[in-house]
């Protein structure tokens, strides 16, 4: 968040503080007898490893998530929604990715390939300084990073699995679908969803953009695909029958079609691409 922050105007929280907490787990080390006692008589604990949890603090901001508050908002303020969303979107993905510092910083701090070398060049995807991905779309722990696009498909939590799981021209058919043209690396929010814009409801003034935990470089499609993914956890949730103008389109009252819509005009014409996700999403059994 510090480095969107730093480089753009997006309202973006400052992370107040950081730490992580530890606790022991212990296990006895003598065998016991069915009354619980140790065969020795006596009971010996030691630690056997430590379950740690990671806390951030992070400023509070204002406003509510505009999936909560959309119904009630008039045509005036959704404009100004809409031209902010927009605006600041086309900020994030003007910024200029940095070349891989001499040696590499990936997640052992050595260079992609183990070597060192003065700096690679722009095209990886990765969290911010070479580090690995967290993006529970596609795994549960965090991955990566690659040295370019096509590395990033073909690991494990995509088309390798892909090719693992199907007929080569199931893997033939998707990978046409998610590598067709030159698609560019941008800073990418990668959870971009109502749940995490916040709003001025009266306004329609952007008060706040969060979530920030699955950031990085990515290929410019992804934050269209993740933009409307788990569209099903209500974060598009309306009130029935509530048009506080009566004059607003279909289109309007439904934020999901909106939503869209705004994505595309940054993010481009994404459909192939969603499609194949949801596809390789049935291969691995997703239940979303």
């Amino acid at each position: 968040m510090g480095f969107v922050r730093e480089h753009t105007g997006l309202p973006v929280p400052r992370v107040w503080g950081f730490w992580s907490h530890r606790e022991e787990t212990n296990f006895d080390t003598n065998p016991t007898s069915s009354d619980g006692k140790s065969e020795t008589g006596t009971r010996r604990r030691e630690s056997a490893s430590s379950i740690g949890l990671n806390y951030m603090l992070i400023e509070a901001l204002p406003g509510d998530p505009v999936g909560e508050v959309w119904a009630d908002m008039d045509d005036s303020a959704r404009s100004r929604f809409r031209g902010e969303l927009v605006g600041y979107l086309r900020e994030l993905r003007a910024l200029e990715q940095p070349p891989v510092p001499m040696g590499g910083v990936g997640p052992s701090g050595s260079s992609p390939d183990g070597d060192a070398r003065d700096g690679m060049g722009v095209g990886y995807i990765s969290a911010m300084n070479y580090q690995p991905l967290t993006d529970h779309r596609i795994a549960t722990v965090p991955y990566g990073p690659f040295e370019d696009v096509k590395g990033w498909l073909e690991c494990e939590y995509l088309l390798g699995y892909v090719a693992k799981a199907r007929p080569r021209n199931v893997y033939e058919t998707l990978e046409g679908q998610l590598t067709k043209g030159d698609a560019r690396v941008v800073f990418t929010h990668s959870d971009l969803t109502p749940r995490n814009v916040l709003v001025e409801k009266e306004s329609g003034r952007i008060t706040g953009i969060v979530d920030w935990d699955s950031a990085g470089w990515c290929v410019e499609w992804w934050e269209g695909v993740k933009g409307v993914y788990g569209w099903n956890d209500g974060s598009f949730a309306q009130k029935p029958g509530n048009d506080p103008q009566g004059s607003s389109s279909r289109l309007d009252n439904n934020l999901m079609a909106v939503w869209k819509s705004l994505l595309r005009e940054v993010v481009g014409n994404f459909d192939d691409e969603l499609k194949a996700d949801e596809e390789m999403r049935d291969i691995y059994g997703f239940p979303y």
